[in-house]
């Protein structure tokens, strides 16, 4: 009886400056492959919504996460390595901040 919630942060230019409004075709393309992917899990019998969210993606999950009232995050790495994660932290250890939920590194 769970809802599977897929979450996605547009990074573009425009998302940065207009947020939702940015209607660029970055943010028409990652929406078109969440509500796909979103299908997909629908269609084997599960419950599944889309949630994209705009401009830094550590605000913007922890953001969704709190305010659609999950239960559980389950996240992969993105694959960055090396200085700019010493310097400026990786965005699992920044959501993992932000929330207060459990939270499973897959």
């Amino acid at each position: 009886n769970c809802e599977y919630i897929l979450i996605h942060v547009v990074e573009s230019t425009n998302a940065l400056m207009y947020g939702k409004e940015s209607g660029d075709l970055e943010t028409d393309e990652d929406k078109n492959k969440l509500e796909n992917y979103c299908k997909q899990i629908q269609d084997i019998g599960y419950f599944c919504s889309i949630q994209l969210g705009y401009g830094s993606a550590a605000k913007s999950i922890a953001t969704i996460v709190n305010e659609t009232g999950c239960n559980l995050v389950v996240m992969a790495p993105h694959g960055h390595k090396g200085l700019k994660d010493l310097l400026f932290g990786t965005v699992l250890d920044k959501v993992r901040h932000g929330i207060k939920l459990p939270f499973i590194i897959a």
